[in-house]
């Protein structure tokens, strides 16, 4: 997004840190390679995060003013995202960032992924010993719930809430907020 002020926070307080920024929104893109220059240690890649390699639609915000996108799938093309702009992207999958820059843990993974967390999450977590949060020791995650649940019964409430419960078993929850 247009806010890498958690990141360069990292480079400043930790010195011999390097921070890889993964992002393949156009916004997101512009604004953060103002700061490359001055910032040698934050490495920038314009993919976002999937399932597997490959090529991605997603669709604009509504709001110009906002910077977030989100992957149109079959059921989004018909519906609410149906008639946004779209663009294309890159995306790939952390174990192929993991192998590509040659790491074989993460210090701290900060995952904002636009409603594809809950599909990320559940292939992780349904092979967590093989997949990439095994080697994760802080793990900082936003969890969107859609639609805006005021029912606790509704099925993206419940799929959520099952969700937090089965990250739980692999990392302490320290703050979460509605």
């Amino acid at each position: 997004g247009e806010d890498i002020s958690f990141d360069i926070g990292m480079l400043n307080n930790f010195q011999n840190a390097t921070v890889f920024l993964f992002d393949m929104t156009p916004k997101a893109i512009r604004y953060v390679k103002r700061f490359l220059p001055e910032f040698p240690r934050l490495v920038f890649t314009e993919e976002g995060a999937a399932l597997q390699p490959g090529t991605l639609t997603f669709a604009l915000p509504a709001d110009e003013r906002h910077v977030s996108s989100q992957a149109l799938t079959d059921g989004s093309k018909q519906g609410a995202l149906a008639n946004r702009k779209t663009f294309e992207a890159r995306v790939n999958t952390i174990e192929t960032w993991m192998w590509h820059f040659g790491h074989s843990y993460i210090d701290v993974l900060k995952l904002d992924v636009e409603y594809m967390e809950y599909d990320l999450l559940e292939n992780w977590l349904g092979r967590f010993n093989e997949s990439p949060l095994v080697r994760v020791t802080q793990f900082l995650i936003e969890l969107h719930l859609v639609p805006k649940a005021e029912n606790m019964q509704e099925p993206a409430v419940v799929k959520h809430n099952l969700l937090v419960q089965e990250l739980q078993q692999y990392f302490a929850l320290v703050a979460r907020h509605q």
